[in-house]
């Protein structure tokens, strides 16, 4: 299992807290993994798993990015939330 920090909900908090996986997505692309909460129900070290293969492969975490062309459109449109 791997060591994560705890994940602040507070959205008027000045800082996150990341998790492990998280940090190293920050360092390698210079960007926080992006999440469309796609992947709510998933327990966090899943996804943290998943972050680091994306690393592993150079390609940033980027839930969006599993969404077909059709979801995308209605994502964009707001017509499809998670």
């Amino acid at each position: 299992m791997m060591n994560n920090e705890a994940i602040l909900i507070d959205s008027n908090a000045k800082e996150k807290i990341l998790t492990s996986a998280e940090k190293k997505h920050l360092e390698t692309f210079g960007i926080e993994p992006n999440y469309i909460g796609i992947n709510w129900r998933r327990p966090r070290e899943e996804i943290d798993k998943e972050i680091l293969e994306h690393i592993k492969k150079g390609i940033p975490y980027d839930e969006y990015e599993f969404l077909n062309d059709e979801d995308k459109k209605a994502f964009d449109k707001g017509l499809l939330r998670f």
